[in-house]
Order: C-alpha cells, then sequence, then structure tokens
C-alpha cells in the first residue's frame, strides 16, 4: 500500500509491519503530525527510536508501541511489589522463555536471511527487556555478554547477561521448543516468582516467613485480547483523553539493549561442530 497517498487524510495510524520498515514509514507518519502506534520493536536501533520519539515531540503527537506484556495483571504486581520496596533491594532477575514459533508471518521474514541476522532477541527481546526495564524503573542495563546459535542468521537460541546497580539479569530465549517459561525476581528481603503466562498471578516470598500468592482479574481470555486496551488507549490519546499506556521513549532503553548485545554477540561453544582430527590411516 502506498502510505503516502493517506497522509493527510488520518488522525492515526498503527503500523504493523516487518521490522525493517516500523522507522521510515513511522517518520513519514510523524513528521507529517500524525499520531502513531507501532507494534514492537519500535525501531532495529536506538538512534531509530531516538529520531522517532524527537518528531513526535516536536509535531506534538503521540508515539505508542504496543509492548503488550505491560497489560499483564501479574507483571502490573510485580512492578508494584518491587516499588514498594518489600523485597529490598534487587539481586538478580531470571527469565527464561521458549516455545516453538509459530507466529503467522506472509513473508517469513522473522526467519529469512536475506532479510535480516536477527532472530529471537529482536523478535521477543522487545517484550522481555522492556519489561525487564520497566520492572526496574526504565533504567538501562549494561549488558555483559550475549551468545547464540546464529552462523550469520537469524538466531533461534539466545542467552544474554546484564547488570544494574548490583542486580545481575539472566535472559534465556528459545524458539525452537517449549521451557519452563519462567521469571524469578530476587531481592535482599524476597522473592518474586511466576509463570510468564499465567497472566493473573505471582508469588511473593519474604526471608521472614510470609508467602502471598498475588491474584489478580482480567476479561483477557487469550494473548491477543491484552493488545485491545492498548489500541483503545491510543484512540483516547489521540483524542486527548488519556495518556499513552507505553510511550515510544520508554522502550528506547530496552532497544538499547537489545543493540548492544547484537554488537558483542558469539557462537555458543558447540562442540560436535568442531572439527575432528583423526590420526591418519597407515
Amino acid at each position: 500500500t502506498d502510505h503516502q497517498a493517506i497522509i493527510g487524510k488520518i488522525d492515526g495510524v498503527i503500523i504493523a509491519l516487518p521490522h525493517f520498515l516500523h522507522f521510515p514509514i513511522a517518520m513519514d507518519f510523524l513528521e507529517a503530525g500524525i499520531h502513531v502506534l507501532c507494534e514492537k520493536p519500535l525501531a532495529e536501533t536506538s538512534e531509530q527510536a531516538e529520531k522517532m520519539a524527537k518528531a513526535a515531540s516536536e509535531k506534538n503527537v503521540h508515539l505508542c508501541v504496543n509492548n503488550t506484556r505491560r497489560m499483564f495483571p501479574a507483571f502490573q504486581s510485580v512492578k508494584k511489589i518491587i516499588d514498594s520496596g518489600r523485597i529490598g533491594k534487587l539481586i538478580s532477575i531470571r527469565y527464561t522463555e521458549g516455545n516453538s514459533f509459530a507466529w503467522p508471518s506472509a513473508t517469513g521474514f522473522y526467519v529469512d536471511p536475506s532479510v535480516t541476522d536477527r532472530g529471537v532477541l529482536l523478535d521477543l527481546g522487545p517484550h522481555v527487556l522492556d519489561t525487564i526495564c520497566w520492572w526496574l524503573g526504565g533504567e538501562n542495563p549494561k549488558v555483559l555478554s550475549c551468545q547464540d546459535d546464529s552462523f550469520g542468521g537469524p538466531e533461534s537460541v539466545m542467552r544474554l547477561s546484564a547488570e544494574m546497580g548490583g542486580c545481575r539479569i539472566d535472559v534465556l530465549l528459545n524458539r525452537l521448543l517449549e521451557l519452563e517459561n519462567t521469571y524469578v525476581v530476587t531481592g535482599e528481603k524476597g522473592q518474586i516468582t511466576g509463570k510468564i503466562f499465567d497472566w493473573c498471578n505471582c508469588t511473593v516470598e519474604t526471608y521472614n516467613g510470609e508467602k502471598e500468592q498475588v491474584l489478580t482479574k482480567t476479561p483477557a481470555k487469550t494473548y491477543p485480547d491484552f493488545v485491545i486496551p492498548v489500541i483503545d488507549n491510543f484512540i483516547e490519546a489521540i483524542r486527548g483523553k488519556a495518556d499513552p499506556l507505553v510511550p515510544g521513549r520508554e522502550v528506547i532503553s530496552s532497544i538499547s539493549m537489545i543493540e548492544e548485545a547484537y554488537q558483542i554477540r558469539k557462537t555458543f561453544n558447540l562442540p560436535w561442530y568442531a572439527k575432528i582430527n583423526l590420526p591418519s590411516l597407515p
């Protein structure tokens, strides 16, 4: 579709295109003074994301992002518990997610090496790292290491470690098979645990013996149901009746983490691919 043809005829647009198209097309709309709700990742680099946020500010329009998982009641509970100081200063966050990749795509761009050399980290990472940065108050953790199974194309398995203010962050992402799909947030006074797709429940346990299952409710029945409040909010923001739930500027820290990780990525130690030097035959 020629998006230039509709500029000037609309107030807002939702961008749900392959990752590499988010920045150029969003910029066309933002610079024309049109509100944008962009699918994650907001952009492929922090520089692009900064330009998008700057353009939105200069044109006085909203730049929103579909970082759906901020809508999970359990994830909101985790943030409230952390912010309350109930588990004390954070020591570590461990996050493990793995599912067989089955998201529908008309072009297959997610796994096409002719389009990108970035895989699961650019796909799931914007959700996962945004969640972690959000829990940490919007801070930008320093990436320490990144290992994946790539030999030059999009990776399917990735392990990342980072650190911020004494809090160690370990993330494992896998889109080949089902993993435990859990998170563990550990502080000096206690720990929060939960299952990623158990949207309504998490457990907080303090080291003085207190244990509580935090239960919340949501009308959402399926994962896409969490997109509805994001879209509704976008419409209300355009009308001037609400602030964006996930402003574009708030996700730049997670985009920066992804960028750092790809800059230092290394291939996992895969001994079964190593060259074997067999003794010569007599």
